[in-house]
């Protein structure tokens, strides 16, 4: 599956899903179908590899691409629980950093692989650990969905 950063958000990054899924299905993936208008993306591929810079190019946006089964992953890995939860996926595993736990004070997080599980209890606009930060911190390219998201994705590719 491919998750792209900060699309139809705000007005911003104007990616019609329709001609998404037609693009990639024109790069020989197959059963590819969306998930909402934030840029979700399942298929079936032997190799994913081609799909990022393609985006890239036509579309001016980032991806995290997941297997079915790192997204199972995902959900075995959850250390908080589906309430509040939202995941930060990485695009590749994260150089070692010093995170101030204490930067958004009733807000947690954990750094598993190249995920980040975020819970935020007062909100996820309210959460000083942003998408940019753990950019920065962890020297990677992220994306962030909320749990309700994950578990629909995961459901989606599960079903292949």
């Amino acid at each position: 599956m491919a998750l792209l950063r900060g699309v139809n958000v705000g007005g911003h990054h104007r990616v019609p899903m329709a001609e998404l899924v037609e693009m990639v299905s024109g790069l020989g993936f197959q059963r590819v179908r969306s998930y909402i208008q934030s840029g979700n993306l399942v298929f079936e591929a032997d190799d994913a590899g081609p799909l990022e810079p393609a985006l890239r190019a036509r579309f001016g946006v980032r991806v995290v691409v997941r297997s079915a089964a790192e997204m199972a992953g995902v959900l075995e890995r959850n250390p908080f629980g589906p309430e509040h939860t939202h995941v930060v996926f990485l695009d590749r595993d994260p150089a070692p950093a010093a995170l101030e736990p204490d930067r958004s004070p009733g807000d947690a997080f954990v750094v598993s692989g190249r995920e980040v599980y975020l819970n935020c209890p007062n909100g996820l606009a309210r959460c000083k650990l942003s998408i940019d930060w753990f950019e920065r911190k962890l020297k990677v390219q992220a994306t962030c969905r909320n749990w309700n998201t994950v578990l629909k994705l995961a459901d989606m590719a599960g079903r292949g």
